[in-house]
């Protein structure tokens, strides 16, 4: 029943790790960061598709709004 605000950052490219960060934001919180999450699929250099799914095993709902998806300089 509150928006929460999400970041996902993750380096593409040949040479990359193969880790990346999500950052929560709740109203009235310290952001919760959690940094280094790795992911397996070598082939994955670049993002093709983007999209969202639930795996709860309940009816549920959640509303996206602001999405933004853009390059991050280092």
């Amino acid at each position: 029943g509150e928006w929460v605000h999400v970041e996902i950052e993750c380096a593409l490219g040949r040479d990359a790790p193969r880790t990346y960060k999500v950052t929560l934001a709740a109203a009235g919180q310290e952001p919760r960061v959690f940094d280094a999450i790795s992911y397996t699929g070598a082939q994955f250099r670049a993002l093709h598709w983007l999209g969202f799914i639930s795996n709860a095993d309940a009816a549920v709902s959640f509303y996206l709004d602001n999405v933004k998806l853009q390059p991050v300089a280092e």
